[in-house]
């Protein structure tokens, strides 16, 4: 099975490929577009069926997260539409161990938080081991500022290290979490204590207990008044005496250019509609018109709010289309979602209808 992503002007793919005829169920789904799944269409090619899900101007839940922690509300979001889509799945006699959970088949439209899952007869993992897996993907991704999501996800992971749950179990926890009082962190923050007070039990391995371990660094910072990012984590400081060589130096420092700007690069426009030039001062450097999410922001409405991200790795700077509506083109081309084309001097960028030269 192979997966890739493709788009055209106006229409943007994931494509996933196999040997054999999806049955009933894919062409079923290829004549009908079921709410919360992605509309697909076969294709075979040379022996081979293409499958070609729909996935424009979406993002994949796996890049989403990079860019943005998952709160409360999404969490919430995610668990209620995997609830409705396996509803679906048994109405319409699709098999629900094929309704696929992992993060980068999961789509995100960004301005309204709607969920779109991918359905394919390849999958055949039970619904609940693939929700096991998603929930241990997303965890890490839990915005620890938001309490509601981290009490959310603690209890939604220890419903589902149980060798069998029952899938309704883990959407009572959206009901029971009452509004967050200091009472309500400090009983959490006390049942945490108690529990790395416990003596470790003797098996041969707690896969629990292993997993505790992980929460416990994020759950424990419930007794905070507030979180702190580990940006705003200080180093400790160490005061020492130099000596008379490294006091000259200190003096008359040799210092690059690089490191007192920041500047990685440069975005000149080359358009007529007054847009701006940018210097490219982080190594995660997002293009686009949500000015409070991008570092540098466009005014046209052709370009996306998230439309694509140029990052540095080692001494390459490479572009991203983020799945954006106009898509980005370099030199003339258009890329493809999660197609990263490196960088040189001088190079056309399009962002829809904004061209910028990078230098």
């Amino acid at each position: 099975m192979e997966v890739y992503f493709k788009r055209n002007l106006l229409q943007s793919y994931m494509v996933i490929e196999d040997s054999f005829y999806g049955g009933y169920d894919m062409t079923m789904l290829n004549r009908n577009r079921l709410p919360g799944f992605f509309a697909v269409k076969m294709v075979e090619a040379d022996g081979t069926w293409q499958y070609w899900y729909e996935i424009t101007g979406l993002q994949m839940l796996d890049e989403y997260m990079k860019q943005k922690a998952v709160d409360y509300a999404l969490l919430k979001k995610i668990v209620l539409q995997i609830d409705a889509c396996l509803e679906l799945a048994a109405e319409y006699l699709l098999l629900q161990e094929n309704i696929s959970m992992q993060t980068e088949r999961i789509g995100i439209r960004p301005e309204t938080g709607q969920l779109y899952f991918c359905y394919h007869s390849g999958e055949n993992v039970e619904p609940e081991r693939q929700f096991q897996n998603l929930i241990e993907q997303i965890l890490p991704n839990v915005d620890h500022k938001d309490r509601q999501a981290v009490e959310a996800i603690y209890a939604i992971y220890e419903i589902v290290l149980a060798d069998h749950f029952d899938f309704s179990d883990v959407k009572k926890v959206f009901a029971e979490i009452p509004e967050l009082t200091e009472d309500t962190v400090s009983m959490v923050a006390e049942d945490i204590e108690y529990r790395q007070e416990e003596p470790e039990e003797k098996t041969e391995e707690n896969k629990a207990q292993k997993e505790w371990e992980k929460l416990r660094g994020a759950l424990a910072k419930l007794k905070e008044p507030f979180y702190r990012s580990k940006k705003e984590s200080q180093p400790i400081q160490v005061s020492f005496e130099p000596d008379d060589e490294e006091v000259e130096e200190a003096m008359h420092p040799t210092v690059l250019l690089s490191d007192i700007s920041g500047v990685i690069g440069k975005l000149n426009y080359n358009g007529r509609n007054g847009e701006a030039d940018f210097l490219i001062q982080s190594e995660n450097f997002k293009i686009g018109t949500r000015e409070d999410e991008v570092d540098a922001c466009l005014k046209s409405a052709a370009v996306s709010r998230i439309h694509a991200r140029i990052v540095r790795e080692g001494e390459e700077y490479l572009i991203e289309d983020l799945n954006s509506k106009n898509g980005t083109w370099v030199d003339g081309e258009l890329l493809n979602y999660k197609e990263r084309r490196k960088l040189k001097k001088n190079d056309r960028i399009r962002f829809a209808d904004e061209e910028y030269i990078f230098s």
